[in-house]
């Protein structure tokens, strides 16, 4: 696998890089390495890349964890501008 089907293949899953890299115990900019055709990816570490993006149960929870992030930030946010407006 190159680095072009690597990348390609990770935004089918909807899966950003650093979440490719916490999942597989690497580093993001590994991956970015990987997806840039920096650093070739052996195929222990590909078997391992195919089955994070192509694991749909673990796909949607890492989705479902970045949309419950996004939904906490706009809660803070929300809460913060609140309290800035009531001063």
């Amino acid at each position: 696998m190159n680095g072009t089907e690597m990348r390609q293949i990770r935004k089918e899953s909807g899966l950003l890089g650093k979440e490719i890299a916490d999942q597989m115990g690497v580093t993001a900019e590994t991956v970015s390495r990987w997806e840039r055709g920096r650093h070739r990816i052996d195929s222990r570490t590909e078997k391992l890349f195919l089955h994070v993006v192509t694991d749909k149960e673990l796909v949607e929870r890492i989705n479902k964890g970045r949309r419950l992030r996004r939904m906490s930030d706009r809660t803070r946010r929300n809460a913060a501008a609140l309290n800035d407006s009531t001063e």
